[in-house]
């Protein structure tokens, strides 16, 4: 039962992104990189399906991550109706699963893409401090969410990088982010 924990408590103990690209069929195990990835992305050709209640084995983890992504009575369909249950990718992107849809010959260069655009023009550490905030204001409801995504923009306040990207747009230039 705890194969996948430590790639699991990885995922939700950093700050770093996840993208996860999928293709064919995403079963089992593969529900858990789903679940904890920031950006899902799949191919055409991509189903999803659960078959935990179908071997014996409780839905947990993996379906407690994907009820914040979804529709809550998709996920209790798909988790308790098992391997009768399929998701296309359509519906998979319909219901908030994935965020992009694309033909199977344009997955792996469109995940290479999203990767580019984060680690090459994107702060380190305004992506970080953005994963940090938009998480634990889930965790925490709308209200006191807000409160908690205020407490951390101070994070950044004053690093290189700050100063760089309002001093690179005003010179109209690329910015170099440096991570400090």
């Amino acid at each position: 039962f705890d194969a996948f924990r430590p790639w699991t408590d990885i995922m939700q103990a950093t700050y770093k992104p996840f993208i996860c690209a999928v293709n064919g069929y995403c079963v089992g195990g593969g529900w858990h990189m789903v679940a904890d990835s920031d950006i899902v992305i799949g191919s055409e050709n991509a189903v999803f399906m659960d078959t935990h209640v179908n071997v014996g084995t409780i839905n947990g983890v993996e379906s407690a991550g994907l009820s914040f992504k979804m529709p809550m009575g998709i996920v209790m369909r798909m988790v308790i109706e098992g391997r009768h249950f399929r998701v296309n990718a359509q519906q998979a992107y319909m219901w908030g699963l994935l965020s992009e849809v694309v033909p199977l010959p344009k997955l792996m260069p469109r995940a290479w893409e999203i990767a580019h655009h984060i680690v090459e023009e994107a702060a380190p550490l305004a992506v970080r401090g953005s994963k940090k905030a938009i998480l634990g204001a889930q965790d925490r409801g709308p209200h006191d969410g807000i409160l908690y995504a205020w407490s951390v923009l101070p994070e950044i306040r004053g690093t290189e990088d700050a100063k760089e990207g309002p001093r690179a747009f005003a010179e109209k230039r690329k910015p170099r982010f440096v991570g400090r």
